[in-house]
């Protein structure tokens, strides 16, 4: 069982670094792209320094999926990053549409209060 594992968290971690290869490469990096890589960087690659530095030049990027901002707020909220968190999480908010995400984004808001 445990070879499976590592298999498949091989597979996980090469996927994650080819996309972030990929979105490196791209000549025009939109906000999605940077959170997508931010995000990657810590919950894949397990990279917290390198995340914490992309995910925060994202701030000062316009726009993000809310499911994106939602997952670098909990990046944020994990490291004691409390203002950034909040900030991610009144844009995913302010973007949502589903019930079910405003629901969460709710949940991780009320965790760092």
């Amino acid at each position: 069982g445990w070879i499976h594992a590592n298999v498949i968290l091989s597979r996980y971690k090469t996927a994650a670094k080819h996309r972030i290869i990929s979105i490196d490469q791209k000549t025009m990096v939109e906000t999605n792209d940077i959170l997508e890589k931010g995000v990657l960087l810590h919950k894949v690659l397990g990279d917290r320094e390198q995340s914490l530095y992309v995910l925060t030049s994202a701030l000062k990027m316009p726009g993000g999926d809310p499911q994106l901002l939602r997952l670098a707020g909990r990046v944020m909220s994990k490291h004691k990053r409390y203002r950034e968190a909040s900030e991610f999480f009144n844009r995913a908010l302010a973007g949502a549409k589903d019930e079910a995400l405003i629901k969460r984004i709710m949940k991780d808001m009320a965790s760092i209060r």
